[in-house]
């Protein structure tokens, strides 16, 4: 799926190993975990420039 989409979606319960298998499938990309409130705002305040 993701050689064919721009976007995927893991879900699933809390602690469950989404994190890891995306982490460990996709290596290369970067990863922004939005459980700390500071990084979910700055997110939500410039949705454009962040990262």
């Amino acid at each position: 799926m993701a050689s064919q989409f721009k976007a995927i979606a893991l879900t699933g319960p809390r602690q469950s190993g989404k994190s890891t298998l995306a982490r460990a499938t996709f290596p290369d990309k970067k990863y922004i975990s939005l459980e700390n409130l500071d990084i979910r705002r700055a997110a939500l305040d410039d949705t454009r420039g962040f990262c």
